[in-house]
């Protein structure tokens, strides 16, 4: 087993698959050279397509695939992935598919912050990097009611069957009170 086919991961690993699990599928806004990898944080922009990286109060949304892998679809219905050489493309091309953090379900992610891990223990408080950040959609610790907060951890850190490191949380959706100095929406 390869560990590198296991670097950029997002696992369900309760509440998934159901007939009552919440996910979203839309385009995502990308700028040249930027991936979404599985496992991120996506909001959704005013323009109803994803964007990288958590919007204050907007609705977290994991993505559940990259970006360039084959089940991103192009708008004209074609592959994104390996058939076009994993080349940068345009905005609103690939079309995704994420998990929303208010679903029932609990989810391993290796897209963190891994200067973190000894504080990513269970009950700690999950934000991402903002839109257009250098960490955008990494997950890292948060403080309620100063950063959104899109999970909570329930077994944290911890290293997977693949001898990968992953953190296990719940998804979890808490706004906080003022977003006057964020402009994160790229929509």
């Amino acid at each position: 087993m390869s560990k590198e086919m296991y670097l950029h991961e997002l696992n369900p690993v309760k509440g998934w698959w159901d007939e009552h699990a919440l996910d979203k599928a839309a385009v995502v806004v990308l700028g040249q050279d930027e991936v979404v990898q599985k496992g991120q944080v996506m909001t959704l922009a005013a323009t109803r397509k994803f964007q990288l990286g958590l919007a204050c109060n907007a609705m977290p949304v994991f993505a559940f695939n990259t970006s360039t892998d084959q089940d991103a679809v192009m708008e004209a219905g074609s592959m994104v992935g390996p058939s076009n050489g994993g080349a940068a493309y345009d905005d609103d091309v690939a079309s995704m598919t994420g998990l929303v953090a208010i679903g029932g379900y609990e989810l391993e992610s290796t897209e963190f912050d891994d200067a973190e891990t000894a504080s990513l223990v269970p009950n700690a408080f999950l934000t991402a990097g903002l839109p257009g950040a250098a960490d955008a959609g990494v997950l890292k610790l948060g403080t309620p009611f100063t950063d959104t907060i899109c999970g909570v951890c329930s077994d944290g850190y911890l290293v997977n069957e693949a001898k990968v490191g992953v953190i296990r949380f719940w998804g979890y959706f808490l706004p906080v009170a003022d977003c006057a100095a964020d402009s994160s929406d790229r929509g």
